[in-house]
């Protein structure tokens, strides 16, 4: 019994104070964004491998680079360039 009520005390703290990061992040292309603007307006630069880039709203500029990227802009007036290999663009 004791064992049940230290786990469950230790597990209840850790999902308390659990970072924004581990948040439920918004989906492009079925997939959970790695990157992620906010309300302004953003500047989104993807890497070297596949990203998945969400500008949300704000007038965002968003560019894929290299990789597969999944790229979905957001409500505001955004400007969305893939890179060199086949992008999703939305």
């Amino acid at each position: 019994m004791r064992r049940v009520i230290v786990v469950s005390v230790v597990t209840g703290f850790l999902f308390a104070f659990l970072p924004s990061a581990f948040a439920a992040r918004p989906l492009c292309y079925g997939r959970r964004a790695t990157i992620v603007g906010n309300a302004g307006d953003n500047v989104l630069r993807g890497t070297r491998r596949a990203d998945v880039i969400v500008g949300a709203a704000g007038d965002d500029r968003i560019l894929g680079l290299g990789g597969r990227d999944r790229i979905c802009g957001g409500s505001g007036d955004d400007e969305l360039a893939g890179g060199d290999r086949r992008d999703r663009i939305n």
